[in-house]
């Protein structure tokens, strides 16, 4: 998952890549977290697919308690992501989030 790349910026959300190499590893570490969270949902959405997986991915990005240092919120912003604006993307782009994600073409077709 760290190979992986998170795009990241303040006014669109998915324009700038974050490297491995761009912040320590207890920021990477969420990274993947979030990325890992991001594929989950995004692929149960897809597919309607309620895996236990999805279960969990959409409630910790959905979840109302916005104050704890490890919620979706907290972790969006410390990439100065707009969490608002990524829950917005998930559910109206999803695929292209997944390719952005993956950094490849991805056919759901």
């Amino acid at each position: 998952m760290g190979n992986y790349v998170i795009e990241i910026a303040q006014k669109d959300p998915l324009n700038t890549k974050l490297t491995k190499n761009t912040y320590p590893p207890e920021v990477m570490m969420w990274s993947s977290v979030l990325e890992i969270s991001i594929n989950d949902f995004v692929h149960g959405y897809l597919h309607g697919l309620r895996t236990e997986e999805f279960v969990t991915a959409r409630e910790w990005i959905y979840s109302l308690d916005q104050s704890a240092f490890n919620s979706f919120d907290a972790i969006c912003m410390v990439f100065n992501l707009d969490p608002d604006a990524v829950r917005e993307a998930l559910l109206c782009d999803p695929v292209n989030i997944k390719q952005r994600l993956s950094g490849k073409k991805v056919n759901y077709g």
